[in-house]
């Protein structure tokens, strides 16, 4: 992303770890209620993208499942 230009759009999720040295480039404040951030604790660089059998902190494992349970809640609207 690299933070030149706001983007628009909507059903966009934002996640970003905390030590993803990459994450002050990231869109860390909501643009639009339909386009949440997320900040996750201990996460590197799209670590959240990992197998669940790979993923041991806590943490990114619930940050996972909220990623999940967004996307089929975005998916279930009506338009």
């Amino acid at each position: 992303y690299g933070g030149e230009k706001k983007p628009a759009g909507s059903r966009i999720l934002f996640p970003n770890g905390n030590v993803d040295p990459w994450h002050g480039l990231g869109v860390l404040e909501a643009p639009r209620d339909s386009e949440p951030v997320m900040m996750i604790d201990g996460a590197s660089h799209h670590f959240w993208t990992h197998i669940e059998s790979e993923i041991t902190q806590p943490e990114v494992q619930a940050a996972k499942e909220a990623i999940q349970k967004q996307v089929l809640d975005w998916l279930s609207e009506e338009n």
